[in-house]
């Protein structure tokens, strides 16, 4: 199988989790919202999302304090993996396939400045015949693990997700 992702989408390694102790273990799910309407898992991965970093980081943080590593002493993820929808993977992980090309934030700015000009720009991103999603890199991508409320209510599949970039001059 393989996991939806939408917006920011944290990606856990059952094999990982295994390691923990039962009551580690119980908390790291209830962290990730197990069995809520945005929670969901393949044979080999659990996942859950967010709608913007501050939240994934502090996700991690809880993680980590039950045991579970982000990564390895060369920066690659080991336990878990951050996705950004239309985007990809913003460190190295040798575990995870996805289902588009990724692209860095940057790139995409300047692709898009280079097209639409300088200034602040709202850009749609994802918007393809499937949802973004990925799978443990070894294994066939299988049958979409999708976000449950999106399942359950396919014309929110419909809308559309975009991205805003401050205009250039705006950074410092």
């Amino acid at each position: 199988m393989s996991i939806e992702v939408q917006y920011y989408t944290l990606i856990i390694r059952k094999d990982a989790m295994e390691r923990l102790t039962p009551p580690a273990l119980e908390a790291c799910l209830k962290r990730c919202g197990f069995g809520d309407e945005i929670f969901r898992q393949d044979e080999h991965l659990v996942a859950t999302g967010f709608m913007g970093p501050r939240d994934v980081e502090q996700c991690i943080a809880d993680l980590k304090g039950h045991g579970l590593h982000l990564a390895d002493a060369h920066g690659a993820f080991l336990d878990m993996a951050v996705v950004q929808e239309g985007f990809g993977i913003p460190w190295p992980c040798s575990w995870l396939e996805l289902s588009w090309t990724p692209r860095s934030m940057e790139a995409f700015q300047k692709e898009t400045e280079s097209l639409l000009g300088t200034g602040a720009q709202i850009v749609e991103i994802g918007g393809g015949s499937l949802p973004d999603h990925c799978w443990l890199k070894g294994f066939p991508p299988g049958e979409l693990a999708e976000v449950p409320f999106l399942k359950s209510e396919p014309k929110r599949r419909a809308s559309k997700n975009f991205v805003m970039f401050p205009s250039s001059g705006a950074r410092g």
